[in-house]
């Protein structure tokens, strides 16, 4: 009788715990909820701000300070060149804009999403990124290429945690699915 009575018992925890595990009765694929859709609008506002901060029309006017705001205080942000990683902190960003600055060159650059996506799960996210940059105004396009944006909500908010991202080339081609309508 008692070996029955623990079988019982394990059971029971057990379809207990199933659901919680993400087992047979996890959450159909639908839209997202409410909250979810509030927070993918809380991390197209800082994706957008990233781009936002990375820009200006005047090198006169650029603050460099302002390319703190959308980044947690640890933030890296990367890239591939050659093969190799390069990865530098906001605060080296600060000051190679400060440079810019300093140097008024470029006079102006101009960088935007071009098309991306957000996975979201708890306080955490990642946003795959196209990307287009004009410098000086001119007509054809300086760079384009992909970025990866890891987010983390801290006290409520949506901060970028990482950012990683690789240019294209000749021989590397953005993917079209990165690409709306074609893209720039």
């Amino acid at each position: 009788m008692r070996r029955r009575l623990f079988s019982r018992r394990a059971a029971v925890l057990a379809l207990t715990l199933v659901p919680a595990c993400g087992g047979s009765e996890a959450r159909p694929e639908s839209g997202p909820t409410s909250a979810e859709q509030v927070d993918l609008a809380a991390i197209q506002r800082v994706v957008d701000l990233t781009y936002e901060v990375s820009s200006f029309d005047d090198v006169g006017s650029a603050d460099p300070e302002a390319f703190r705001a959308p980044f947690t205080p640890t933030a890296t942000l990367g890239y591939t060149r050659d093969g190799a990683l390069v990865t530098r902190t906001v605060d080296d960003y600060v000051e190679i804009r400060r440079g810019m600055v300093e140097a008024g060159e470029p006079r102006s650059l101009v960088e935007w999403e071009v098309t991306g996506s957000t996975e979201l799960f708890g306080d955490v996210a990642h946003r795959i990124s196209s990307y287009a940059v004009r410098v000086d105004g001119a007509d054809s396009l300086a760079e384009r290429g992909v970025m990866s944006f890891q987010l983390v909500r801290v006290s409520g908010e949506w901060k970028v945690h990482s950012l990683l991202w690789h240019a294209e080339s000749e021989d590397r081609p953005i993917p079209a699915r990165y690409l709306a309508d074609g893209g720039p």
